[in-house]
C-alpha cells in the first residue's frame, strides 16, 4: 500500500513542480509512453547486467510482498507489549 502511495506522492511533486514553473504537461503527456519505456527499459537492463541470477530471482519474489500489507497489526504490536 505504502508502495503506491509513494509513487503517488512523488508523481505528483515531480509533475505538480513542473505545472507551477510553467511547463506545458501537454508535451508531457504526450511523451510520457516513450520515456517511461526507455527509462524501465534501461533500469531493467542496467540491473540484470550487474546482478547474479540469484539476486535477481530473489528480486522478483520480493517484488510482491512490497504490494502486499504487512503481516505486522496494531493487535499483533499490543500482544508484544503485554
Amino acid at each position: 500500500m505504502f508502495v503506491i502511495i509513494g509513487w503517488a506522492v512523488a508523481m505528483a511533486c515531480i509533475f505538480g513542480v513542473y505545472i507551477v514553473h510553467g511547463g506545458n504537461i501537454g508535451v508531457i503527456l504526450k511523451a510520457l509512453p516513450f520515456e517511461m519505456i526507455t527509462i524501465f527499459g534501461a533500469a531493467i537492463g542496467a540491473f540484470l547486467a550487474n546482478n547474479q541470477m540469484k539476486v535477481v530471482k530473489a528480486a522478483m519474489r520480493g517484488l510482491g510482498t512490497c504490494f502486499k500489507g504487512s503481516k505486522f497489526s496494531k493487535a499483533r504490536y499490543m500482544e508484544l507489549l503485554r
